[in-house]
């Protein structure tokens, strides 16, 4: 009988247990894998799929359709909620089907049914309170006149949850933000050095030229309306685990 020796043995030894290992790693490897792609099918699957329509706005400053665009990309950012298109849908899925069906297109997508809703969120543009708040000061001196003022305005959302089979409203949500706007300005810079010139016995004979500046500014209503939408759909997106939909 053939003798095996000890090293030959060891070798043996450490190789069967290498493999050994490099299986354990590939198996829990492969495990992991799957058991996140159980966990990302999980989590898809527990996401309710909403939709919005076109939203309403009583403020002339912001169009519906573009505060509807806003609501929806804030709606697919929290990862929380499967977001279903029809605003567009005739624009988009709708000539997409329609080639599908007359054969220019490879699947079979003419053939299937568009995704229904669970929940439906109708949203208002509600308020803009101009003048909300306004305050003023000023300060004049040997003619120099200065003055600046700040003043706030108001805009609001409110939004319904509609559950899409019964109609029954869920849940609402309304935030408000604020508009603020600054000014400033300067005025008497020619009057000043006049009357400077004069307590010293001087005089331009009245082509002292005047200097003045006013300026102001506003934040935009695009960024405020975006943080209202935002906050609006974290606080939809933080409440949707009480919805009991039928």
């Amino acid at each position: 009988m053939r003798q095996i020796s000890a090293s030959s043995f060891a070798v043996t030894a450490r190789t069967f247990g290498a493999a050994w290992i490099a299986l354990t790693v590939a198996m829990g490897v492969c495990t992991s894998a799957i058991a996140q792609d159980a966990a990302k099918d999980a989590t898809r699957a527990a996401r309710i799929s909403v939709t919005i329509y076109e939203m309403r706005s009583s403020v002339a400053e912001v169009p519906a359709r573009a505060a509807t665009d806003m609501f929806t990309t804030a709606l697919v950012k929290t990862r929380k909620f499967r977001v279903l298109e029809r605003q567009r849908i005739g624009e988009g899925v709708a000539r997409e089907r329609e080639l599908n069906a007359q054969g220019v297109t490879t699947g079979d997508a003419a053939t299937k049914k568009v995704k229904g809703a669970g929940v439906i969120f109708e949203a208002t543009i509600s308020e803009v309170t101009v003048g909300k708040s306004t305050n003023e000061t000023g300060f004049a001196f040997g003619g120099l006149q200065l003055s600046g003022g700040s003043a706030s305005d108001g805009l609001g959302i409110d939004v319904r949850v509609l559950d899409a089979s019964t109609g029954e409203v869920l849940d609402a949500v309304n935030v408000r933000k604020t508009l603020k706007a600054t000014t400033n300005s300067v005025a008497g810079v020619g009057a000043l050095v006049d009357n400077l010139l004069a307590r010293s016995g001087k005089s331009t004979g009245g082509f002292t030229p005047d200097v003045g500046s006013k300026s102001s500014e506003r934040e935009g209503i695009d960024e405020v309306l975006r943080a209202l939408i935002g906050d609006a759909v974290q606080q939809l997106s933080s409440r949707s685990g009480d919805w009991e939909l039928e």
